[in-house]
C-alpha cells in the first residue's frame, strides 16, 4: 500500500504530478515543490505573453492611403500636414480606434479647425479650380 502512487493535481493550470504517499514531513516538501513548479509555469506564461505582445506592438499598423495609394502608418498621417494631421485621418482610422477623441485631446482648437473645420471640396470643384489656375498661369507666361 505504501508503494501505491497517488495523483496530486493542480486544477488551475491543469498540471499533475505523480507522487508516492509520504510519511512525516516529506508531504509538505512535495507540496512546496509543486507550488514552485506552478509558479515557474505561470511566470513563463506571463513572460511569453508579453514577448508576443511586444512583437505585435513593434510593427505598427498600416493602412492603404486613399490619397497616396500606398501603405502608411498612423505616425505618417499625424505628421502629413506639418503641425496638423492629414484631413482624412478621421475617415481612415476611425474603424480601428476612436481617433477623433485622441486628436481632440492632442490638438489645439485652432489646429483642429485648420485641419477638420473646413468641409472638403468636391473632387470636380477642385479639378475645375486647378484647370482655371493653370489657364491663368499660361496667360501670364505669354
Amino acid at each position: 500500500m505504501a508503494d501505491r502512487l497517488t495523483q496530486v493535481g493542480t486544477s488551475r493550470l491543469g498540471i499533475s504530478r505523480l507522487t508516492k504517499p509520504s510519511t512525516g514531513g516529506q508531504g509538505q516538501s512535495t507540496i512546496k515543490n509543486q507550488k514552485l513548479l506552478h509558479f515557474v509555469v505561470l511566470v513563463s506564461f506571463v513572460v511569453n505573453f508579453f514577448l508576443l505582445l511586444g512583437v505585435m506592438v513593434s510593427k505598427p499598423l498600416e493602412i492603404r492611403c486613399p490619397r497616396l495609394g500606398g501603405e502608411v502608418s498612423l505616425v505618417y498621417c499625424l505628421k502629413e500636414g506639418g503641425d496638423i494631421p492629414c484631413p482624412r485621418t478621421l475617415q481612415c482610422w476611425q474603424p480601428y480606434f476612436d481617433v477623433e477623441a485622441q486628436l481632440r485631446a492632442k490638438l489645439t482648437e485652432e489646429q483642429w479647425d485648420r485641419c477638420f473645420g473646413k468641409t472638403p471640396k468636391e473632387k470636380i470643384v477642385s479639378l475645375v479650380e486647378l484647370i482655371e489656375a493653370a489657364k491663368k498661369r499660361r496667360k501670364h507666361e505669354h
